[in-house]
């Protein structure tokens, strides 16, 4: 019993001696393999940043080609160049089937990578796709006052005024500044790229066609304040130049404010100003003084030449045209002085 006791003793030792040589094997196989990958990663690493850095194969162009020369194989080849040269809209290989059969927007030189806004992208696209993200698009009713007699064009900025009625005052309207610098997506159905653009029915001259609404891009919360606007009164369009983003400031413009004040002398003050005026939709290049004469003024000779020439303005209120004449006279009194 003894020896069989110790003959199994033997056998587990051989066995554990075994195993750890098994397990030892192994993790070196494990460590020699994991060192060769790393050496080979080191290597191409290596000779990557002896070339410049990782590289990628971008489109271009083998000769130089035209303006709507159609993009197929034999015109362009793959090129690889640093990864960090790759601009965001360069296009590369892989993007060479989606630009197959297009032609090209403008001329490219020979070696040039392309980029995506050289090629005409004729892929019918969803009008939200030209929205910033979180940006929202409201359509707004207009006529030529609003739409700057059809000169206002997808790009414009704008700012929008509204017309109400005058609090405390039946009679009375108001208007205030409530949204600036909004961007204008599209005039009827025209936007930028003209991709939405409907074509003018056959037999007709292609050209721009009128249009009755704006779509403008805005907040959730800015077009909240469109829609209450619309409902609560007139919505008034002025343009802003492109380069113009300083925020106006100034109080509501009342009839009150208006009309009320000028009868006590103490309104507004219009100082003589020449404004360039505007013909048909297209401006005159010309400055034009702006005298308004009120018939009810005392009857100089000045003032009776002037009433002959520039009668009072139709549809505003006497009081309105007495107090605007009044301020007039005062801000340059020569022009109604007895001679």
């Amino acid at each position: 019993m003894a020896l069989r006791l110790g003959k199994l003793r033997i056998n587990r030792l051989w066995a554990l001696v075994v195993t750890a040589l098994l397990l030892g094997l192994f993790a070196t196989w494990l460590a020699i393999t994991y060192l060769h990958k790393r050496e080979k990663a080191i290597e191409t690493e290596l000779a990557n940043k002896a070339k410049g850095g990782v590289t990628r194969s971008v489109v271009v162009p083998t000769s130089d080609l035209p303006k709507g020369f159609v993009i197929d194989e034999t015109a362009v080849a793959g090129r690889d160049i640093a990864e960090d040269l790759v601009y965001q809209d360069t296009l590369t290989v892989d993007d060479f089937d989606a630009i197959r059969g297009k032609p090209l927007l403008r001329a490219v030189q020979k070696g040039r990578p392309l980029m995506r806004e050289d090629i005409i992208d004729d892929t019918p696209k969803d009008f939200s796709q030209i929205l910033t993200k979180g940006m929202r698009a409201i359509t707004l009713d207009t006529d030529d006052v609003n739409s700057i007699a059809q000169m206002l064009k997808p790009g414009n900025f704008i700012d929008l005024h509204l017309i109400a009625p005058e609090p405390g005052n039946t009679s009375g309207q108001q208007v205030f500044l409530f949204l600036q610098h909004v961007k204008v997506l599209a005039t009827g159905t025209v936007t930028a790229n003209q991709k939405f653009a409907v074509p003018a029915p056959e037999g007709e001259a292609q050209g721009v066609a009128p249009y009755a609404t704006i779509t403008v891009e805005v907040t959730p919360e800015e077009a909240a304040y469109i829609a209450l606007a619309q409902q609560s009164g007139r919505i008034r369009a002025t343009l802003r130049p492109v380069d113009d983003t300083d925020i106006a400031a100034y109080d509501p413009v009342t009839s009150s404010r208006l009309i009320g004040s000028n009868q006590k002398g103490g309104g507004l003050v219009l100082p003589a100003k020449k404004v360039e005026y505007i013909v048909g939709g297209g401006g005159t290049g010309a400055a034009a003084p702006i005298n308004i004469n009120i018939p009810s003024l005392p009857a100089t000779p000045a003032a009776a030449a002037a009433a002959a020439a520039n009668p009072a303005i139709p549809g505003l209120p006497a009081a309105a045209n007495l107090a605007l004449g009044k301020a007039i006279s005062e801000a340059n009194p020569a022009a109604y002085a007895p001679r």
